[in-house]
């Protein structure tokens, strides 16, 4: 148990993210309290919250670029047998 440490954090639920459900932000300490102030974190909150948000296709796409740089291994790999074999046949 920690005792007198105090953080002021930001909490939003049903962040309209398909990623997330809630998001918590830890505020630094120096940040002092005032109207404007808060409307700027929260602004700033759903902003970050907007950015992480990845489209089906970015995701399609990741899978499309493993089984691309699988392939390539795959020939690299047969590519040196070869090598390998008509190396060891000529000498």
């Amino acid at each position: 148990m920690i005792k007198g440490c105090q953080k002021r954090m930001i909490f939003i639920k049903n962040t309209g993210c398909d990623l997330f459900d809630e998001a918590y932000f830890v505020l630094k300490n120096d940040i002092p309290a005032s109207e404007e102030n808060q409307r700027d974190i929260i602004r700033t909150a759903t902003a970050i919250i907007n950015e992480h948000e990845y489209p089906l296709s970015k995701r399609k796409r990741s899978k499309i670029k493993r089984s691309k740089s699988a392939l390539f291994f795959v020939l690299g790999a047969l590519l040196g047998a070869t090598f390998c074999a008509l190396g060891f046949l000529i000498f």
